[in-house]
């Protein structure tokens, strides 16, 4: 199994409307892609680090399967015209996890 791990926040001019649709329209990425598995977004309220505002996960069974979701013409123009115009700052980890299915 494969967890992928974003954490991010966006640019102080981001307006209220603009984040809202964004995170809507990410919540809404295992719609699209199906295969994707245990899908969490949320804001940041760490007392220990506030250097991103917002924290989203999910894992695909297969590295293949996450794969084809990063790879994807949809993914690749999602973050080009949605996402990186919004975004101040980013951090992804993709590991793999043992022993759950």
């Amino acid at each position: 199994m494969m967890r992928h791990v974003l954490l991010f926040s966006l640019t102080p001019s981001t307006g209220e409307d603009d984040r809202q649709a964004l995170l809507d329209d990410l919540a809404a990425l295992p719609i699209r892609y199906p295969k994707m598995r245990d899908f969490q977004i949320g804001r940041n309220v760490s007392d220990r680090d506030d250097r991103f505002a917002y924290g989203m996960t999910f894992y695909f069974d297969e590295k293949a399967e996450l794969n084809a979701y990063l790879t994807s013409e949809f993914h690749e123009r999602f973050v080009r015209e949605r996402f990186q115009p919004l975004l101040a700052e980013r951090s992804i980890v993709t590991f793999e996890v043992q022993g759950r299915r």
